[in-house]
């Protein structure tokens, strides 16, 4: 199990959800 906090979590859900819309928008 991680520990890890929330906000990195959250940090990399938006790294990934911002580059599925740039990949969809290009697309």
């Amino acid at each position: 199990m991680f520990e890890e906090p929330p906000m990195k979590i959250k940090e990399i859900l938006k790294e990934t959800f911002s580059s599925d819309k740039l990949i969809m928008n290009i697309s």
